[in-house]
This record gives C-alpha cells, structure tokens and sequence, in this order.
C-alpha cells in the first residue's frame, strides 16, 4: 500500500475547524491499548485524567508525554462532557437522570499514542479564537498546538454501536513504550 494511500489526510471542517479525516486515523498497531467508559457527570474530567494517567505510567511512557496526554484528555472529556452530559451539581447521577456515557480509548505502538474520546453528541467541535481574557473556549487550541496531529468524526468506539462523535489525538513519545 503507498504512503498516500495510508497516510491520515485531513480538510478543515469550514463549520467546525477540526480537522475531519476523509479516511480514518493512520491504523495504529494495537499491541498495547485500553478503554474505559465513564458517567457524563461532574468529576468525570478527573477520573478520566486518573484512569488515563494510571494506563500511561503502567506502559511507562515518558513524563513529559504523560503531561501532555493528561492536559489534552482533559480538554477533549470536559467538551464531551459539557457535549453530552452534565458538568454542574453532584458528582453522582440524580433520581430519574438518564446519564450519558464517555468512553476513552488509548492505544500505543512504538513511539506514538493515540487517545480517542466519544460521546453521544453529533455535533462535532468548533475550534474557537478567543481573546487573550477569555476563561474558557482554550480547549481545542491546545490540543491543536500539543498534539502531534488531532481531528474528529462521526462514529462510534467499538463494541458501542451508538451514534455520536470521537474527537482524538495523537503524540509523539519521547521513548518507545513496553
């Protein structure tokens, strides 16, 4: 197979900004990968930093990459959560909510990480352009800016079969892992 045939190729989604693949992301070898899902409610941005953070160290990936991956995979559960969820009240589901699901997929080969995040809603992320006093809407910019190559599609993580969207992202490690 060519290199054009299997390389990632991107067009800037003109409603969006992310960067949505014509095909899928470039396959990664699976030898080292893990998944995980939690409830769409507040304090899911942590516990998926802590899952995420746990599988990396396990693989012993390099701390710098570690830090990078938790800030992204952060940005990416916050949107999804905030897309699919709800990110106000307890942080355990009330009488009578239906909550909605994050699943967070890592996988690594060699020297590149993949973390994919989905959730139910369709709409895909919008890349926005803030101001320098802005609080919020920062999110996407820095995965843009970290990560080696990052974008977003309609689909599901398999076994889900569920609509909705994966926005994922890829980095560079320092060192091959385990």
């Amino acid at each position: 197979m060519s290199e054009k045939a299997i390389a990632l190729v991107t067009r800037a989604n003109k409603t969006t900004g992310c960067p949505v693949a014509s095909r899928l992301p470039r396959p990664i070898d699976r030898r080292l990968s893990s998944q995980a899902d939690f409830a769409a409610i507040p304090g899911v941005t942590g516990l998926s930093r802590g899952w995420l953070g746990g599988v990396l160290d396990h693989w012993d990936a390099d701390e710098e990459s570690i830090e990078i991956a938790l800030l992204l995979v952060s940005e990416l559960v916050t949107n999804a959560a905030i897309a699919s969820g709800r990110v106000t009240g307890p942080p355990v589901p009330l009488p009578g909510e239906r909550v909605s699901t994050i699943v967070v997929r890592a996988t690594a080969a060699a020297t590149r990480l993949r973390v994919e995040v989905w959730d139910s809603s369709l709409t895909l992320p919008t890349v926005k352009h803030v101001d320098v006093d802005s609080e919020d809407g920062r999110g996407l910019f820095l995965v843009e800016e970290l990560s080696h190559e990052w974008g977003c599609r309609p689909g599901a993580i398999p076994p889900r079969e569920e609509p909705g969207k994966i926005v994922w992202f890829s980095l560079s490690l320092a060192r091959p892992l385990i």
